[in-house]
């Protein structure tokens, strides 16, 4: 086992902490405040993923449901080995006549038609072959995405808090250790 000193363990608990929130923070963000409202025009003019990307769609400002899609039918393929691949289906959202890709994901809820909240994404280049024009589409399961993101932060704030009471430490020992001022 590592013999550490108390301000090894600190420096190392400190680093340890920032990594985490640094790596996380967007999803972080994203899970403790979002979803974040926006309207559907918006998501089919996006060109790239916004940093508010946990959202519930809206529709002429009223929550758009699962009720609203249209099944697409459309297979997404990433081959990743000769013999593996995945597979997901797909739902559409009408938007002004522009067809919003939305991935059936559901959460399982009581409710047999929930709002449209998720994840905004790019698409691969597989689905953009079988859905041209569509830019972006919806995907993500609410409660697992805010557990992570709350994990994430609970560890980091953990392992500051772990770094900073091993500095304490150290500097209180170094203090009783060093001989009285006179």
């Amino acid at each position: 086992m590592l013999d550490w000193t108390f301000k090894q363990r600190a420096a190392a608990f400190l680093v340890l902490g920032v990594a985490i929130l640094a790596l996380f923070h967007e999803r972080i963000y994203n899970g403790l405040a979002g979803p974040f409202d926006v309207e559907a025009r918006q998501l089919i003019t996006m060109h790239d993923v916004p940093a508010q990307r946990f959202v519930r769609v809206l529709r002429d400002g009223r929550p758009v449901h699962y009720n609203e899609l249209v099944w697409a039918g459309l297979i997404e393929q990433q081959v990743e080995d000769d013999d593996r691949h995945t597979t997901a289906s797909y739902s559409e959202l009408d938007v002004d006549g522009h067809p919003l890709i939305v991935r059936a994901v559901r959460n399982s809820s009581a409710d047999d038609n929930p709002p449209l909240i998720g994840l905004i994404e790019m698409p691969g280049s597989e689905l953009a072959r079988y859905a041209p024009g569509d830019t972006i589409f919806v995907d993500g399961d609410q409660a697992t995405y805010r557990f992570c993101a709350l994990a994430a932060f609970v560890t980091a704030m953990v392992a500051l808090l772990a770094g900073l009471d091993q500095l304490r430490r150290a500097y209180r020992r170094r203090a009783a250790d060093s001989p009285p001022f006179i």
